[in-house]
């Protein structure tokens, strides 16, 4: 499986006024090529751009200026599946191309948030970076450096990819302005509730689950020895189940597996429990 990231960072509010791109190629999970450069957007750097990503008009003085590397990125990116997170980056390279009167090319648009979204339970609404999400994945970068967004851009499509064994095949989900309807569409994207079999022997407890390998999996074995089953944690929740690398500390904690560690710390009684440890508890009931 082959696919492209590119990042760009502007100087100012203007979309055309790229100062520096990143992009990788990655095939099979593993980065295979990469480019960077600085551009002179012949225009002035604004405060707030400079402050975010650190480039000013002293670094670049003697850069090519967006035409030059027009033909390196086409050469890149045409015949690729082309990931950006959000929009921002398709943006850019749009209006760069308006600026200088060039042909804006037919690359095959993708929206890694789209992925994210459908992948990890945090993120089921917009507004989060991808600064957040590999805060999650516990992997370090420097942000707004555009090589290196690239870079984490590619780590976390792969992870996706990993987590549920998505094929190139399933890559027209994630093209950008693809979904206008709510991420609950996704085939991904569990929200679960289901009523517990009041003879079972969990009745009534409450469980819900976080960042497991399958929601409806889970919640309906669990259902099926008596558990309600709901998506949302609240005080009635009387179990949390989180996936494995969650609660052994391979990845940073969810907004549920935190909020229910709130609720212990002020009396409440929750059972959390990995979802190896559930697998082993409900095989001995």
């Amino acid at each position: 499986m082959r696919y492209a990231v590119i990042d760009f960072e502007t100087a100012n509010s203007n979309r055309h006024s790229a100062c520096q791109v990143g992009v990788v190629i990655s095939e099979n999970g593993v980065i295979v090529e990469e480019f960077s450069s600085l551009i002179n957007p012949q225009e002035d750097f604004s405060f707030y751009n400079t402050n975010v990503h650190g480039i000013s008009h002293h670094n670049i003085t003697n850069e090519p200026i967006f035409p030059i590397i027009y033909e390196k990125l086409v050469s890149l990116l045409l015949n690729d599946t082309v990931f950006q997170y959000s929009t921002f980056d398709e943006q850019v390279f749009r209006k760069a191309c308006e600026k200088y009167n060039l042909n804006f090319p037919k690359f095959d648009w993708h929206d890694a948030s789209l992925l994210v979204r459908e992948t990890w339970t945090d993120f089921l609404e917009p507004g989060f970076k991808l600064s957040d999400v590999c805060a999650l994945l516990n992997y370090s970068y420097k942000a707004h450096n555009a090589l290196e967004d690239a870079r984490a851009t590619a780590f976390v499509i792969q992870e996706a990819i990993n987590k549920h064994q998505i094929s190139s095949q399933d890559f027209s989900r994630y093209k950008s302005g693809y979904v206008k309807n709510k991420i609950s569409s996704f085939p991904h994207r569990e929200k679960v509730s289901f009523e517990g079999n009041s003879n079972g022997p969990l009745y009534p407890n409450q469980f819900v689950f976080t960042d497991v390998s399958s929601k409806d999996k889970l919640g309906k074995i669990a259902s099926q020895l008596g558990a309600n089953v709901e998506d949302s944690l609240t005080k009635k929740t009387t179990y949390l189940v989180v996936g494995d690398m969650v609660f052994n500390g391979e990845m940073n904690k969810t907004t549920k597996l935190k909020k229910a560690e709130d609720y212990i710390a002020k009396g409440i009684n929750i059972t959390i429990m990995s979802e190896s440890e559930f697998n082993a508890f409900v095989k001995n009931l």
